[in-house]
């Protein structure tokens, strides 16, 4: 039986899934077996750095968003945004920060009067 997204120590599960992914073919790009990828998933096995690192590049994101929200990572609104604003032109991200600083304007320094 799976646990649920929320369960689960990261979300290395989450973002296999989301791309389409089995074990069998993460376990192959980062040179694992599939019970030991399970095992990452499910925190049964420490993920550390290198392991964090290998599958990022697999499934094209940055190791920290394999985090939970709750350890720091993005989530996933966030993810989805930074990578509609790497995907866009000079001139796209240009009118994307200004939109941004008109809708969410940049709190003033602490201390600042």
């Amino acid at each position: 039986m799976t646990k649920p997204a929320d369960a689960l120590p990261n979300r290395v599960r989450l973002f296999r899934k989301a791309r389409g992914m089995t074990l069998e073919q993460v376990a192959l790009e980062i040179d694992c077996s599939i019970p030991q990828l399970s095992d990452l998933e499910l925190g049964r096995r420490q993920l550390h750095l290198d392991w964090l690192r290998k599958i990022a590049r697999v499934l094209g994101v940055r190791p920290a968003d394999l985090l939970l929200e709750s350890d720091g990572a993005p989530t996933l609104q966030e993810i989805a945004l930074i990578d509609r604003f790497r995907a866009a032109t000079p001139a796209q991200r240009e009118q994307i920060l200004r939109m941004a600083e008109v809708l969410a304007p940049a709190a003033p320094p602490s201390g600042a009067a």
